[in-house]
């Protein structure tokens, strides 16, 4: 994913071959505060441009469990920035989390990974898992 404005767009898709699986197309753009990805890239905003994000953003509500509140979201970009991880527990799609984390290059913020997971595959070992797939792979990237 990269930073569009107030959206993530899906630039790269790579759908698993479990019989239950999620995918966001290729070019499709949605709201940063729904996806662990957009929570990534928004974690990494300076404190000045996240303050301007807040200021115009409008946090939509598209499931039950979408992040709509600044002050909670605040605080979940505060934990990210800790961790390096984004989590997104059922924000976008019903039935679906995701796990999220930037990537750089150059100490510049170039765009997001992110693994969805079906709510019903979801527990601390895939989540692991996921992390270090994610870890690795920005790792690879990050490098060269």
């Amino acid at each position: 994913f990269v930073r569009e404005g107030r959206e993530a767009e899906a630039i790269v898709t790579e759908t698993s071959e479990q019989a239950l699986r999620y995918a966001i197309e290729t070019g499709r753009r949605l709201p940063l505060h729904a996806l662990a990805s957009g929570k990534a890239l928004l974690a990494a905003l300076p404190d000045a441009e996240l303050d301007r994000y807040f200021a115009e953003a409008k946090l939509e509500r598209f499931t039950p469990s979408t992040v709509t509140g600044e002050a909670r979201l605040r605080k979940e970009l505060a934990q990210l920035r800790k961790t390096g991880f984004a989590i997104a527990d059922e924000e976008w799609s019903p039935g679906t989390n995701a796990i999220g984390r930037v990537v750089k290059m150059g100490g510049e913020v170039i765009g997001a990974l992110s693994v969805a997971i079906p709510k019903v595959r979801w527990d601390d070992e895939l989540v692991a898992r996921a992390k270090d797939l994610l870890q690795r792979t920005a790792g690879l990237l990050e490098a060269g």
